[in-house]
């Protein structure tokens, strides 16, 4: 993902800088930029075109290592050219008149170098995809894992809708006996598979319908088999999907699909289905909204709901102590608040309580847990990601980024969508050169229609005001950004900081206290190819130095702290698109020499 967006920066940075009347080049080197504007563009296209191969094969070390060489070369191509502005600017700052272009000299030679090494590599990417024919024999299993919640015989736990609505549903006879079809959507790990699974094992006792059949998709998995129960096959037969119209026709059926991923997916098995016109039905299940709303009438709709506190308790009881058991009084406590923190997501619950049940069951131990404070909930969230991962991975080249960088505001947070849009716009890693704000929210009503994103609020005319993002999806874009050298967070000293910091171009600081620290601030400063710094931890009421010797940063979010002098250093960023920060005074008028910049946001 890292490498596709970092391609999109640089052919908006190549852009930026043709169009800009800041700066000015000499005809030669106004067409290097032109012809590295058309090979990036190019390169960008073949990307998109491998983009189903890269999927199959993304964990191949021959893919990553190459992905992870287009990602270098794009960032030191357009790390060389930034550097190169301000070099320039500051050189040419005083013998030129302030409304005189900057001249630019890049190396056209080193450009021509740089966009030939990306090709090459580009090249060699595609090369090797068409080499990997078939995807590694246990992708699969990763990309497309079961959810449990434990044993076929436990009682069901908070799901009554839609359990409850589908099953009356399936009862009634329609004047119209058309096939019609249910969809049960939601996030990944909110119940779906559990309640198809009681849906299915409820008509199992053929009152309403002559056969049931079970398929199980995934996004990867071909249709090969069908389990078919009937009075004579109560115990279930395997056929060959070929076989299943033959096998459905003139009866009265139920099938229940579980884990569609694509229209496509559901227009081949639809063809599938006999027409018999006798009140046969379909339920399926899936994570996207797009796909629920394409098979599925408005009135056959079902969107999973996140339990309430009271249902959360309950489940993690049950999964802790067993159904005939109840949590010790001296647990409560901290019972409910552990089910509170798993924010209504069932998965969570049930991952946390299997970690429980195999551990101490002393208040303390369970205190520590309620506040985080060791390591039970982010092992719950690794485990899950096996299952979370797919929602990811299946986004499409730009929103896989625009998914990402979710992940820079602190857990729990609810973030206004003007502010996470205006920070896409300035990171500039979305294809996107307009700034009208409206382009940007169709990006994130995507990742709300893929049930990654929640949304907290509407505004008017049903706009997304606020978002957050569930915890457990928040550690996986922690963990990915950090894979892919998207951004780092660092939270404390020294264990944020690792050998490899230095790598990374977006820092996200969750502890303001960590600026005021000598250490921390000698590292950052030698971090000179940063480009993201966002104070997004708690307000800090005392100022701290901000790092403005990184002089290619575009985003500098200081909101959480507090000014008393407007931080003139700022003034020698030229490259900032995105300014934030609090301060009580006037901005002085020579903010105007930030050519670049596209928000100040003073509070």
């Amino acid at each position: 993902m890292a490498y596709y967006a970092a391609l999109v920066s640089l052919k908006l940075t190549i852009k930026r800088l043709s169009k800009s009347p800041k700066v000015s080049f000499l005809s030669l080197r106004q067409k290097i930029l032109e012809f590295a504007y058309k090979e990036v563009s190019s390169l960008q296209q073949v990307l998109q075109r491998l983009e189903q191969k890269l999927l199959k094969n993304s964990t191949r070390e021959e893919v990553i290592a190459l992905t992870g060489q287009i990602r270098d070369a794009a960032c030191e191509l357009e790390d060389s050219l930034e550097f190169h502005v301000s070099d320039q600017f500051f050189s040419q700052s005083e013998s030129l008149g302030g409304g005189c272009p900057v001249m630019l000299s890049p190396d056209t030679e080193e450009i021509k170098q740089r966009i030939n090494y990306i090709k090459e590599m580009v090249e060699n990417l595609e090369k090797t995809i068409q080499e990997l024919r078939n995807p590694l024999p246990e992708e699969d299993s990763v990309t497309s894992p079961s959810i449990h919640f434990g044993g076929e015989e436990s009682k069901m736990v908070g799901f009554s809708y839609p359990f409850d609505d589908i099953k009356f549903l399936l009862a009634q006879n329609y004047r119209n006996q058309k096939l019609k079809v249910f969809s049960i959507y939601g996030m990944a790990g909110i119940g779906k598979s559990k309640v198809a699974k009681e849906i299915y094992k409820d008509q199992l006792d053929f009152k309403h319908f002559e056969c049931c059949a079970w398929l199980s998709k995934g996004p990867e998995h071909q249709l090969k088999k069908v389990l078919l129960h009937d009075k004579l096959h109560k115990e279930g037969d395997e056929i060959l999907v070929e076989e299943l119209y033959t096998s459905l026709s003139r009866r009265k059926y139920l099938i229940v699909v579980d884990d569609i991923w694509s229209k496509q997916d559901w227009d081949k098995l639809r063809s599938s289905l006999p027409e018999n016109n006798n009140g046969s039905r379909v339920c399926l299940t899936t994570r996207l909204e797009e796909v629920a709303k394409y098979a599925a009438t408005f009135c056959c709709r079902f969107k999973m709901q996140f339990l309430d506190k009271e249902k959360s308790w309950d489940l993690l009881q049950q999964k802790v102590f067993g159904e005939e058991c109840y949590c010790p009084f001296q647990l409560e406590k901290a019972g409910r608040k552990i089910a509170q923190k798993c924010e209504g997501l069932p998965l969570t619950i049930v991952t946390v309580a299997n970690i429980l049940s195999k551990s101490v069951k002393t208040p303390e131990y369970w205190d520590k847990v309620a506040e985080k404070k060791n390591s039970v909930f982010d092992d719950a969230y690794e485990q899950m990601s096996k299952v979370l991962f797919s929602s990811y991975k299946y986004l499409t080249q730009h929103l896989k980024a625009a998914f990402l960088y979710t992940g820079v505001f602190p857990p729990s947070s609810e973030i206004r969508a003007s502010k996470l849009i205006r920070l896409w716009i300035a990171e500039g890693f979305l294809d996107q050169f307009t700034w009208m704000e409206g382009v940007y929210y169709k990006f994130l009503r995507n990742l709300v229609s893929s049930n990654v994103v929640l949304i907290a609020q509407k505004g008017s005319y049903n706009k997304i005001k606020t978002w957050k993002l569930n915890s457990a999806f928040r550690y996986l874009c922690v963990r990915e950004a950090r894979k892919e050298k998207f951004f780092h967070v660092l939270e404390t000293y020294p264990n944020s900081f690792n050998e490899s910091v230095e790598i990374h171009q977006r820092f996200c600081i969750l502890n303001n206290i960590l600026l005021g620290m000598e250490e921390v601030h000698n590292l950052m400063k030698s971090i000179t190819t940063a480009r993201s710094l966002l104070c997004t931890g708690p307000e800090h009421h005392y100022p701290v130095p901000l790092f403005t010797d990184l002089k290619l940063l575009r985003v500098l979010d200081a909101l959480t702290i507090r000014f008393y002098k407007f931080p003139g250093q700022v003034l020698k960023l030229i490259h900032l698109r995105y300014l934030a920060l609090t301060y009580s005074g006037n901005v002085p008028t020579s903010i105007s020499k930030l050519w670049n910049l596209q928000f100040l946001i003073v509070r």
